[in-house]
């Protein structure tokens, strides 16, 4: 599965023929140093306690809440939800001998009330100490109610950690700069194929501040790549550009060009993309 079969199906996991390329599309991620960096990052940011409850929102895999519950004793708890059967059927068939306080739940980021009908969990209000989610609001229709629900199950002045892209603020060089400006525009368009909420990353703040959030602090990150060999894998630039296409931002032979130079840019050691990543931490 290419990189934008996975983003396109992102928010539909499960009625996909197989959930399998997309677990391993998350576990490709991995295997990149940044991310991993900025993951670390968001995890000290939530201050673990040994004993405490920790929540992520969107576990995927489940790599980063067996992270958190690696660092607990036996009185800890951290619980994973996603709204992937698919996926949670991995992540517990993963850590099931793993002896951690770990448990993982069905849950839908927007409504973590639960849902009977769905098999969606409900998560108590006032009851970690702290959640965080990354690269989930994005593919979110109503972010702003997902950090509220954040919010809602965590402990007053506990903590709530989000991590998002911002679309908007994505650059990758090009001698055809003036194509890759149509492109960005056309990436940010509310018809994208891809995300939902593309200028998720700087629209964090407000969100934080609407929601009652206090203490808020605001990290900005660059993620920069030399190589289509590493891009290619993590951003999905072939349906980017088919949407280009699609709403008419660019020519067949603008794209065909563009396409072009990327690879000739890549040949000569010049190729350069830049992903800018908004992590922002509130207190509750």
């Amino acid at each position: 599965m290419r990189t934008d079969d996975f983003a396109k199906g992102y928010s539909n996991i499960d009625v996909q023929e197989e959930v399998q390329p997309f677990i391993d599309y998350l576990k490709a991620v991995l295997e990149n140093d940044q991310i991993i960096h900025y993951k670390v990052l968001m995890r000290r940011m939530m201050s673990l306690k040994k004993n405490g409850r920790y929540l992520e929102v969107g576990c995927g895999t489940g790599y980063d809440i067996a992270e958190i519950a690696k660092k607990l004793s036996s009185s800890g708890e951290a619980v994973g939800v996603d709204f992937s059967k698919g996926c949670l059927e991995y992540s517990q068939a993963c850590y099931k001998e793993a002896n951690l306080p770990l448990r993982f739940a069905l849950g839908n980021a927007e409504d973590l009330r639960g849902d009977a009908s769905k098999e969606y969990s409900r998560l108590e209000d006032n009851y970690f100490d702290a959640c965080k989610t990354d690269r989930v609001l994005m593919h979110v229709g109503d972010p702003k109610r997902a950090i509220s629900e954040l919010k809602r199950v965590t402990k007053e002045r506990g903590i709530v950690v989000v991590g998002e892209p911002d679309w908007g603020a994505f650059i990758i060089n090009s001698d055809l700069n003036d194509i890759s400006l149509k492109i960005t525009n056309a990436m940010c368009s509310p018809e994208s194929p891809v995300v939902k909420s593309p200028l998720i990353g700087r629209e964090l703040y407000s969100h934080f501040v609407q929601c009652g959030f206090h203490h808020i602090d605001v990290t900005i990150l660059n993620i920069p790549f030399y190589t289509l060999e590493e891009f290619n894998p993590i951003i999905p630039l072939d349906s980017f550009l088919e949407h280009a296409l699609k709403i008419k931002a660019i020519t067949e032979d603008e794209e065909k060009n563009f396409r072009k130079n990327l690879q000739k840019k890549d040949e000569q050691g010049e190729f350069f993309a830049n992903y800018c990543f908004f992590i922002v931490k509130g207190e509750a």
